[in-house]
């Protein structure tokens, strides 16, 4: 049990969060294997997201551990990115950034804490802005239910999320005489749309 969380952090840290896109422009995609390729890439990113999340919920993960955890979790996400927070027990939608909601997760009272992601949907189309970065949003239905010593359910919910998802280009270099554009997939702000 010494080494519980090491092989997924193994697994996990060997997906490429880069891929390379062969003079494609993002604001169109014009081959439904482009499309599905993206979606697919952004999908493994969002499992890999829902596992980190698990992992700090788990009350017996070490600290040495949630901190690495903690690391890995923010190379997914963009500088500052906002998570709201919101339950039916109040009504008011909480703003942390990645980092506190890391550390809040931590913290639970709970023995133990089940999420899940469900109703995936993928991004229709990018949209590039301003900065050069192309923007997109995932929708999902997040379930977190928390368990007390006992094993017995104590709580649980149903929220409705939104995750952006942000596209940079990284890098232009030549192979064998070839310019190719490597991109990178992040996490942007993760915003509530409703609470079951």
């Amino acid at each position: 049990m010494k080494f519980r969380y090491f092989f997924p952090l193994i697994f996990i840290f060997s997906i490429s969060s880069s891929f390379k896109q062969k003079s494609l422009d993002l604001s169109e995609f014009s081959k439904k294997q482009e499309q599905e390729e993206f979606n697919d890439r952004v999908l493994a990113k969002l499992r890999v997201l829902e596992d980190y999340f698990k992992m700090l919920s788990d009350k017996n993960i070490k600290d040495e551990k949630a901190d690495e955890v903690i690391d890995a979790v923010l190379n997914l996400f963009i500088e500052d990115a906002l998570v709201e927070v919101s339950s039916f027990n109040q009504s008011e939608v909480q703003q942390f950034k990645i980092t506190e909601y890391c550390e809040r997760l931590k913290l639970f009272k709970y023995s133990k804490v089940k999420i899940a992601w469900t109703n995936i949907s993928y991004i229709s189309d990018l949209k590039r802005n301003n900065d050069g970065n192309y923007y997109g949003t995932v929708d999902l239905e997040q379930k977190f239910e928390g368990y007390n010593a006992e094993g017995q359910k104590v709580f649980s919910d149903k929220i409705e999320k939104n995750i952006t998802v942000v596209v940079k280009s990284f890098d232009k270099y030549v192979i064998k005489g070839r310019e190719d554009t490597f991109w990178y997939i992040y996490f942007g702000d993760i915003g509530v749309e409703e609470t079951k």
